[in-house]
């Protein structure tokens, strides 16, 4: 398999000149050697979003190119092919064979393992390759908040750990100097008073009128509302809008980063915090329920499932001026670990969070 492998990388090579990295698809396998599943990933000759890379294990890259880009940048540790794809599409077409042509062992001990050192790592390549970009995002972050007096579920103002649930959102907004203002947009004057009260540069609150604190409307309207009236009132526009939530708290300034550096760099539309789900999911047929991926055996990445996690979503201003949004959107997305994706949706989920709040302590 290696030896066909090789022969077939080099061959689609020298058929396409203008083509710089050639990649093939696999099988992984477990300790023992027994296949899991073939991963096919989608023919590139249809892929326009650029924003995952090949496998590092079986690519073959034209020693002119890779000279051209500076070769690896040795200061990663781990995540290199991704600082090598990002430069590497800049510059130079990339391709795949949709064939299977090589084996990957799957172990407990895999760097594809290691998911929080991997995601910082990715964190840090972005931020690097956005840099290098030279272009700026202006970014505000309007953190949308019914309050108790129109949801008496909300728990902006409970405690967790040390401060109150709303503060661990407005830290992290604030803690990025890629996020130029951030605006709390409530209709509780309980909440108004208390963050007028902190006096924070870069922070201030809009009084939402309670018309657009109804649950049956779009919260994309009241963000909208809040951006306009920060845009009026400083006589200035923003090129994206950070539509923030608190039930994710430990959510951080990283995670915020690194969505606006994706934007940046792959040029989307929108990014959203995401997990990737490798479980079973079915719908009901009317005659029962009927996998929804062809086989589990054959992961196609066509078939991938992506739930939307983090109470975050960066949207370039142009597309939020214009809802209801019915355009196809470019969607990019930034991958976050498991404590990160955490969402309070429940008493339950209430109680798991601020353990683990306190046992961070």
């Amino acid at each position: 398999l290696e030896k066909n492998a090789l022969e077939s990388l080099s061959n689609h090579l020298e058929k396409n000149p203008d083509i710089g990295l050639v990649f093939a698809d696999y099988y992984h396998v477990n300790n023992s050697g027994q296949i899991i599943e073939e991963v096919r990933r989608h023919n590139f000759d249809d892929v326009t979003l650029l924003d995952k890379p090949a496998h590092g294990a079986c690519t073959m890259i034209r020693t002119s190119c890779l000279k051209n880009i500076g070769g690896y940048d040795e200061s990663f540790k781990c995540q290199d092919g991704f600082d090598l794809w990002i430069r590497f599409i800049k510059s130079f077409k990339v391709s795949n064979i949709n064939k299977t042509l090589f084996f990957y062992r799957q172990h407990q001990n895999n760097l594809t393992k290691q998911e929080e050192r991997i995601l910082s790592t990715r964190a840090k390549i972005l931020n690097k390759a956005a840099k290098n970009k030279n272009r700026k995002i202006t970014v505000i972050a309007i953190i949308s908040v019914r309050g108790e007096t129109f949801d008496n579920s909300c728990l902006s103002l409970k405690r967790l750990k040390n401060k109150y649930l709303i503060d661990w959102t407005i830290e992290a907004a604030l803690g990025t100097n890629k996020i130029d203002k951030v605006v709390v947009d409530t209709p509780d004057e309980k909440i108004f008073k208390y963050i007028e009260s902190k006096k924070q540069k870069n922070l201030s609150c809009i009084l939402r009128d309670e018309s657009l604190a109804n649950l049956n409307t779009s919260i994309l309207y009241s963000i909208k509302n809040a951006l306009e009236q920060t845009e009026e009132k400083e006589k200035k526009t923003y090129d994206a809008v950070f539509q923030l939530t608190i039930e994710s708290p430990f959510r951080n300034k990283e995670h915020l980063d690194c969505a606006i550096n994706v934007m940046n760099v792959f040029e989307t539309d929108v990014v959203i915090g995401v997990r990737e789900e490798n479980d079973n999911f079915y719908q009901h047929s009317g005659h029962g329920l009927k996998l929804i991926k062809e086989s589990t055996e054959l992961r196609l990445e066509r078939e991938d499932l992506f739930r939307e996690v983090g109470s975050m979503r960066l949207i370039k201003r142009k597309i939020l001026k214009k809802i209801p949004i019915t355009k196809s959107l470019k969607i990019g997305h930034v991958n976050l670990d498991e404590k990160s994706s955490m969402r309070i949706s429940s008493n339950f989920m209430w109680d798991l969070v601020k353990s683990i709040a306190e046992k961070d302590s």
